[in-house]
């Protein structure tokens, strides 16, 4: 795509004129606007329009023009429909697709406009993404992460566009992300207990992923006490370790979540001197990521502190290391 520079044109798109474009196109019978784009992101009119929900502005390119250009791309490879589902314009989602513009278009990093809608909370993407869906919209598809639509809905403040997307019958939950995550692992680690909610039945809360963790610690991760209490209510196994043999205690040492510790130690009764594969207490957790309030936490509630690791190091060595 030729870039110009008449950024004047593209800049009025953005405000819904597009005097200057039937101007150019009066002037010149050969004139394009896919020929106009932004310097450094290869945006178009019809980018721009989308964005800012101007479906006049798109209805005029789309009419106007020939020959049609509706699955243009930008720098990133997003098509005007990209756009259209990210900013949540569903009037321009529904003109862009009854135009033409091919749903399940892949930007770089393997997304599609479906998968954009599902990272938004606020109402109009729920809209959007029920449109798409019923336009068949491909729900499964997994990026180069492994990531589909249903992950991204788990990691949603807005549980309505999982409980969306899990009442498909062609909803496949059980996919896993390239390092072994599944759906219930993301809502567990973002803290969202209504999405943990609804994919409970579905997953089982023991699921390990790459690294050993289970839903359980993504939960501790978190730092929401509602979230942990919920996995523990419905199975989630609490002493089990991850593959350096960590288990929930050292994680939330390892992120100074002193309300966790609390939680752990005063109410499911850990072992608040057990250690890792390399020997790491807690409190080695806590120093070696400087994580002061941790420490005085685990102090408080009597830690050994003259644990040694596998390197004979006590936890106050590896504070004193950084100093």
């Amino acid at each position: 795509m030729m870039v110009l520079t008449n950024i004047n044109a593209l800049t009025n798109v953005c405000k819904g004129d597009i005097a200057l474009i039937k101007l150019s196109k009066e002037k010149n019978p050969t004139f394009h606007w896919s020929n106009l784009s932004l310097p450094k992101t290869r945006e178009s009119c019809l980018h721009l329009a989308a964005q800012y929900g101007h479906t006049d502005v798109i209805r005029y390119l789309l009419t106007e023009f020939h020959p049609t250009v509706v699955d243009i791309r930008n720098i990133d490879n997003k098509t005007p429909l990209h756009d259209a589902a990210q900013f949540g314009q569903l009037e321009c989602v529904k003109l862009l697709v009854q135009n033409g513009a091919d749903i399940n278009a892949i930007k770089r990093s393997d997304w599609t406009p479906l998968m954009l809608a599902c990272t938004k909370s606020d109402k109009n993407y729920l809209d959007i993404v029920e449109y798409l869906l019923e336009k068949d919209a491909y729900l499964n598809f997994k990026n180069k992460d492994g990531w589909t639509p249903i992950h991204l809905a788990a990691r949603n403040e807005n549980s309505s566009i999982l409980q969306l997307l899990l009442k498909c019958p062609k909803a496949d939950v059980t996919v896993k992300t390239r390092n072994g995550r599944n759906a219930l692992h993301i809502s567990a680690l973002h803290g969202n207990v209504d999405n943990v909610k609804l994919l409970i039945s579905k997953l089982d809360p023991n699921s390990i992923d790459s690294s050993g963790n289970t839903p359980f610690h993504e939960s501790v991760l978190s730092g929401n006490i509602q979230v942990i209490d919920y996995l523990v209510e419905n199975g989630a196994e609490i002493s089990v370790t991850n593959k350096t043999g960590a288990n929930a205690l050292h994680l939330a040492a390892g992120q100074n979540l002193e309300h966790v510790i609390n939680l752990l130690v005063n109410v499911y009764n850990f072992d608040i001197n057990c250690v890792d594969l390399n020997g790491y207490s807690a409190l080695h957790w806590a120093a070696r990521k400087n994580c002061n309030n941790a420490m005085k936490t685990l102090i408080k509630l009597g830690i050994d502190i003259n644990i040694l690791d596998k390197c004979g190091r006590l936890a106050k060595d590896y504070v004193l290391k950084k100093i």
